[in-house]
């Protein structure tokens, strides 16, 4: 009897280091096998990085950097969605849990789906406060709110910020919030005042052309258009090469156009309301965003006043039609082209 527990002992310990190696082997080539995709993925090579990871996968059920990398590369975003909620509901103290929820927070806000955005990034700041992104998440907060019309809970956000995460990336952008909720407050001497200290900070000065051509914009509501045109000069004169010179540009260009010319012109009608602040907040929305914008009031059906928002002057019906498309897939709109003397 004591030969047999003895021969069964060094049976046990016999299949549990048989085991082991087992174990071992596998961890190997699992290793490897992450190895060689993220070497396809490091070089660019994606279809075959693609291949590489979908097939892990299958004799890896479930792997987190399988899922992870499979949502980084795949085109269709619900598909890559469904990688990325995977990960993180299987494996939410994973070291890429947060990447994965980072990513379906920003696809939820580039869809415009911002209630529930938000609500995610909330959970990405309280399920894990050591992550990369709390800044990130933190300030989308904000911008979730602008986008949603509620500027007074923006601007509390976006003020919180600047002091919470005063060494963060996203610092400058929490400062131009600040300035851009007071816009949509209609508060234009604030929010020049804000706009202001982001022009002239040495510390932020990625986001000075960007609180420069906000400053004209002020001007412009306060019907000052001389203050206005000297913002404008200061940021061609400044950041020559910036986007916010090459939209004033434009529209001076636009302008010069139409002095010296008869042709017909077009115009892009983005929304009509009976109710004056609806559309100064669509106005100003759009006016965010970059565009011309021009608030107009007209006689409606039964002699109804509607307050008229509109964008632009085009030269052309295609060039109208082209920024029509475009003002559809961002606000959710079905905006008309007219001729620039007409309805």
């Amino acid at each position: 009897m004591y030969c047999i527990s003895i021969l069964w002992r060094i049976y046990i310990k016999y299949v549990l280091m048989c085991c082991l190696a087992v174990v071992v082997v596998s961890s190997v080539l699992f290793a490897e096998d992450l190895g060689e995709g993220l070497r396809l993925f490091d070089a660019g090579k994606y279809a075959e990085a693609k291949v590489y990871f979908t097939d892990h996968l299958q004799s890896h059920p479930d792997c987190p950097e399988a899922l992870y990398y499979l949502g980084r590369l795949e085109s269709d975003g619900a598909a890559s969605q469904s990688y990325f909620r995977t990960l993180w509901s299987k494996h939410p103290r994973h070291g890429l849990a947060d990447d994965a929820l980072y990513a379906i927070c920003q696809y939820h806000y580039a869809k415009g789906y911002y209630i529930t955005a938000m609500k995610m990034y909330r959970d990405l700041v309280s399920s894990y406060p050591e992550s990369g992104y709390v800044d990130d998440a933190a300030y989308w907060i904000g911008g979730c709110y602008l986008a949603i019309d509620q500027p007074d809970s923006a601007l509390q956000i976006f003020q919180s910020f600047a002091s919470e995460y005063a060494d963060s990336d996203w610092r400058g952008p929490a400062l131009l919030g600040v300035g851009d909720a007071l816009f949509a407050q209609g508060k234009y001497q604030e929010a020049i005042q804000a706009y202001h200290r982001l022009a002239v900070s040495p510390v932020d000065s990625n986001f000075s052309s960007a609180a420069l051509y906000r400053l004209g914009q002020c001007h412009e509501r306060l019907g000052e258009e001389s203050s206005a045109q000297e913002q404008y000069d200061r940021l061609i004169e400044k950041y020559p090469h910036s986007l916010e010179a090459r939209l004033i540009s434009g529209r001076q260009e636009e302008k010069a156009v139409s002095a010296v010319t008869r042709r017909e012109m077009y115009t892009i009608q983005v929304g009509a309301f009976a109710r004056k602040e609806n559309a100064i907040r669509l106005h100003d929305r759009l006016a965010r965003l970059g565009y011309e914008v021009s608030l107009a009031a007209k006689q409606g059906e039964g002699g109804k006043t509607l307050h008229v928002v509109r964008v632009g002057t085009y030269d052309s019906r295609e060039a109208a039609d082209k920024v029509a498309r475009r003002i559809e897939r961002e606000e959710g709109v079905q905006p008309q082209v007219f001729m620039k003397d007409g309805n």
